[in-house]
């Protein structure tokens, strides 16, 4: 099980630096953007939960053991979830910007192609699917973040953004909206 969490909890990180490197704004951007108090509160909340999960494997403490068809199912989850959101990122190039913000200038178009044709929210989507997934492999009860997590999007970050995309896009956007589902 420590092998596993070794592998999935990797690919996490490989699945940041990837999302740090493939950010199209400057360098300045990029830093104003991640050392931000609340992207540092963030990411160390992130740390904890990570450690705190290897901690529970060690003692076996906060875990339901699952059977090799929920650890599979969880890995597949997982694996797809990060992939989808991936894929949407690459969809929206440089028209990827910091969440809840938008940049006319840079993101001048509204990305509505790919992963977009199923989800308004598709990298949001990939990453509550990849981390269930994730804690699914385990058998963890911190499964349940991710209620707190979807509740966060949904209710917080979601609203911002579609509010931000109806002042910039109207009735291009509205349009969207009544075609495509925010999650799917």
């Amino acid at each position: 099980m420590i092998e596993s969490f070794i592998a999935l909890t990797s690919g996490i990180l490989l699945l940041g630096i990837f999302w740090l490197t493939s950010d199209p704004r400057s360098k300045s951007e990029r830093f104003q953007y991640f050392f931000k108090s609340e992207k540092i509160y963030l990411f160390t909340t992130y740390l904890f939960v990570l450690a705190t999960q290897f901690g529970f494997l060690q003692k076996g403490w906060f875990m339901i053991i699952p059977t090799q068809n929920i650890q599979f199912a969880g890995f597949i989850l997982y694996f797809f979830g990060f992939l989808f959101a991936i894929w949407a990122k690459l969809i929206m190039g440089s028209n990827w910007g910091t969440p809840a913000q938008h940049t006319i200038s840079r993101q001048s178009i509204l990305v509505t192609s790919g992963p977009f044709s199923f989800s308004r929210n598709p990298i949001y989507l990939g990453l509550l699917i990849g981390m269930t997934g994730y804690f699914l492999t385990f058998g963890s009860l911190l499964i349940l973040l991710i209620a707190v997590r979807f509740a966060y999007l949904q209710y917080i970050v979601i609203p911002k953004e579609e509010k931000l995309l109806l002042t910039y896009f109207g009735k291009k956007y509205k349009k969207y909206m009544s075609t495509v589902r925010r999650w799917i």
